[in-house]
């Protein structure tokens, strides 16, 4: 069976987050010093010592979220494993470019601060608000979305045949509830500050495009699946094109999972702070996949 690595994105960040991996190896917390020296503070300390406040802001909770999921692979890197795929979602999608070779551990964390500090400069917290939308048909929460009117509320992230994410400006968002809710929804407040995977978006990957094109990105030695097509990375894409789209366009998570098991992939191995994409997972593929948490096998 073909076997998977898939990485979570932010919103799981909480108090202590990464002090079980930080511990377990200095290979982990080589990690963790790498990213204070870019970064010019203690991710370590952040990570441990910071409130929930504090973490969910977004130039602090993408730095440790990275910094958790690498260090994850870093320890798991040392298991004779065959991998035949990567994938992350949204933030993730970071992660699985260092575990694909496309870029270094260095070269990722100097990108995600430049675009977690581009997302917090470039537009105002509190302008909008991220739901998940549980129990709806997406093509039904799309019909909502687009009822609210233009670019007012737009579907954030695919997640599973469960739940989809909607960002949102913040003037509608009672009118949205009230509709997900007249039609048998649940709605969930998620821990972000920004209405991330909207439009509202736009001026901070305009900022973050020009960081993008000092790197050089190599391909991957495996497949690569991107976020904001579902399909893996083929030659003649760009990941300047791709990474700057992904800060305003939908995490394609659905799609992306759909494919992976269509190309064979069935043992999904997760690296995120706590189990996210896992769950999701497990209902795209209707419980037939086999998904382990790296956390929990440290």
């Amino acid at each position: 069976m073909k076997t998977a690595l898939v990485f979570g994105g932010q919103g799981s960040q909480h108090t202590g987050v990464g002090q079980k991996v930080y511990n377990h190896s200095q290979k982990a917390r080589s990690v963790f010093e790498l990213a204070s020296s870019i970064v010019g503070y203690d991710v370590a300390k952040m990570c441990f010592e910071a409130s929930q406040e504090e973490l969910n802001k977004t130039v602090y909770c993408q730095i440790c979220t990275l910094a958790v999921e690498l260090a994850l692979y870093e320890v798991f890197k040392g298991r004779d494993i065959q991998i035949d795929a990567v994938a992350g979602f949204s933030l993730g999608e970071y992660a699985a470019l260092v575990a694909s070779n496309v870029i270094s551990l260095e070269t990722a964390f100097r990108l995600v601060s430049a675009r977690a500090q581009a997302m917090e400069e470039a537009v105002k917290d509190g302008i909008g608000k991220m739901v998940a939308v549980i129990n709806l048909d997406f093509e039904l929460v799309e019909t909502i979305c687009e009822s609210t009117g233009k670019d007012n509320a737009m579907i954030a992230n695919y997640n599973s045949y469960k739940q989809v994410v909607v960002s949102l400006t913040v003037d509608i968002y009672d009118c949205f509830v009230d509709k997900v809710k007249s039609l048998g929804g649940h709605i969930v407040i998620l821990k972000t500050n920004r209405p991330f995977h909207h439009t509202l978006m736009r001026p901070a990957a305009e900022r973050y495009h020009d960081e993008l094109q000092k790197y050089n990105f190599v391909s991957p030695d495996c497949p690569l699946y991107i976020n904001v097509t579902g399909e893996k990375f083929i030659e003649n894409d760009s990941f300047v094109t791709r990474l700057y789209e992904q800060i305003f366009m939908p995490v394609r998570w659905i799609n992306t999972i759909e494919n992976m098991l269509a190309d064979g992939i069935k043992i999904f191995y997760e690296f995120s702070p706590k189990p996210t994409v896992g769950p999701f997972i497990n209902n795209i593929s209707g419980g037939k996949a086999n998904i382990f948490d790296i956390q929990n096998e440290i």
